[in-house]
């Protein structure tokens, strides 16, 4: 009976630790994406000479 405590036990433990791994992980895939927004803003402001470049670069950036 022991045996199946400690076993019962360690699965728990593992997935506490799990469930704490994914909600960091979470956290780091959101600053990741509003780090990516911001430097596709950032390109968004692009200028050049050439208006059809321009005009496409623009809306690649937008999207």
């Amino acid at each position: 009976m022991r045996i199946k405590w400690c076993k019962a036990r360690a699965q728990a433990q593992r997935w506490s630790e799990e469930i704490e791994l994914l909600l960091e992980e979470m956290q780091r895939v959101l600053v990741f994406f509003k780090w990516e927004a911001a430097c596709w803003d950032e390109r968004a402001k692009f200028t050049c000479d050439d208006g059809a470049v321009l005009q496409g670069y623009h809306a690649y950036a937008q999207r």
